[in-house]
């Protein structure tokens, strides 16, 4: 059997055992197979697809065998289940499509598959993307899926299952999805790195839509610098070169009840990013309630057409046991109207010329992460699921479209994820994946691993 701490390295070591033959894809991949059905406590997938993971480890080892290289060739991975593949059922993480089966693979599952990557499975996810809302952990497939640092702990969502199975090792890397904060908060509850795309970077072909003007598709790795190689295999668009960042604005906190652990949490990370050899200025977002609106607008406004056959139909049976009936209501009373819309349309060009701007002075914006406390998996989520923290900088992140990262950056006493999330300019995605790998070659939390159970 390999070795836990095998199976808990990021991709960019693993990578180097297979290619110097000390590592096999098929002892890898069992290994990880092994720990998934260890580790069914989390309910982190929904499906494992082991014939085919097994399969596909050989097909990869026999590649690299004749000569054949590539950092993600023979690399086992898992996906969030709105992501199409061909034979395999992608539920959407809702009771209602439970054995729905697409017949071709999503473009991001094509360009995997075409990189030599093994699929070992599909990943739990909060009922079709928390498009409705969703006040209990618990309404999802199997149960809530639980955090690996606690399993009394919820693991976050949407992407539940990518957060809980990278920060549990139960994959190398996994995909994930963000319309408004998806990938960000699963990568803060569990410790991981979380990395969202310049909007339309990555294709969503063959994703569920949630909004057509916010939904990106990214990635879920223990290490920031497994995301370059994922993201070479993916994108589908030129970026700038990468390069280290020569100017970083840090998000002035002073004044949010963050709490004393996170507070002490992020000084000591503001010292280390003053460390990088980047110049280092503070700089403060007023709060803008009109940015929560905006988004939250859009957001909706576009669910309501991607979704149209869920909100006119109102007779799926969904794991959330709130009555169509409510929902249709609430969905009516928030009354958003062709006007509204075009306003919040409006505010975000605002807000995409702002950012413009702002980065004509720094290459990467580092704002406070998630602060909130660990939420219990059993219980019902708080009125304000996301607390203080539900954050300037990621909210106005997604609303313009711009890349962004979350990564670790300590811990509360009792051992709960804290993290930042930064932010750069439209396809600078390599130099905010600079900063991330900089600042982890500096730090050692995300090198942390759970218990394995």
């Amino acid at each position: 059997m390999i070795p836990d701490e095998i199976l808990d390295l990021p991709v960019v070591e693993l990578a180097a055992k297979l290619d110097g033959g000390t590592l096999t894809s098929l002892a890898l991949t069992e290994g990880y197979l092994a720990r998934i059905e260890r580790r069914q406590d989390l309910n982190a997938f929904i499906t494992v697809t082991t014939e085919r993971a097994i399969a596909e480890a050989k097909e990869a080892d026999a590649a690299r065998a004749s000569g054949k290289r590539g950092v993600l060739l023979g690399m086992p991975y898992a996906l969030k289940d709105l992501i199409d593949t061909a034979g395999i059922r992608t539920t959407w993480g809702t009771r209602a499509l439970q054995q729905r089966m697409p017949a071709a693979d999503a473009d991001v599952q094509a360009r995997l598959r075409a990189a030599g990557g093994v699929l070992l499975g599909k990943l739990s996810m909060t009922e079709l993307a928390n498009a409705f809302g969703n006040g209990l952990p618990t309404a999802n497939h199997n149960g809530a899926c639980r955090n690996p640092w606690n399993t009394k702990w919820w693991a976050g969502g949407s992407s539940s299952g990518s957060g809980a199975a990278v920060a549990a090792g139960l994959c190398a890397f996994a995909l994930g999805s963000e319309t408004w904060g998806s990938i960000d908060c699963p990568a803060a509850f569990c410790g991981v790195t979380g990395y969202r795309p310049t909007y339309d970077l990555i294709s969503r072909h063959g994703v569920m839509t949630v909004a057509y003007t916010l939904d990106k598709v990214g990635v879920l790795a223990r290490d920031a610098r497994d995301v370059a190689p994922v993201l070479e295999a993916l994108r589908q668009g030129e970026l700038e070169p990468a390069r280290a960042p020569s100017r970083i604005a840090l998000v002035e906190t002073k004044g949010k009840t963050l709490g004393p652990a996170y507070n002490d949490a992020w000084t000591r990370a503001t010292e280390t990013i003053k460390s990088l050899g980047s110049v280092v200025e503070t700089i403060v977002l007023e709060a803008d309630p009109k940015r929560l609106g905006a988004i939250l607008t859009i957001l909706l406004a576009e669910r309501d057409v991607a979704l149209e056959s869920f909100t006119r139909a109102h007779a799926y049976t969904l794991y959330d046991r709130e009555p169509w009936d409510a929902k249709a209501k609430w969905m009516a009373d928030a009354g958003f109207s062709a006007v509204d819309y075009v306003k919040a349309a409006r505010l975000r060009a605002i807000v995409q010329r702002e950012w413009q701007e702002r980065f004509a002075k720094y290459d990467v914006v580092v704002g406070a992460g998630r602060a909130d406390p660990p939420i219990l998996a059993d219980k019902k989520l708080p009125d304000d699921d996301y607390g203080v923290s539900f954050g300037r900088v990621m909210t106005d992140g997604n609303l313009a479209g711009l890349p962004g990262v979350t990564i670790p950056m300590g811990f509360t006493p009792e051992r709960f994820p804290l993290s930042l999330h930064a932010v750069a300019s439209p396809y600078d995605d390599r130099v905010l994946l600079a900063f991330a790998e900089a600042f982890q070659a500096r730090t050692e939390f995300h090198r942390k691993r759970p218990a394995t159970g």
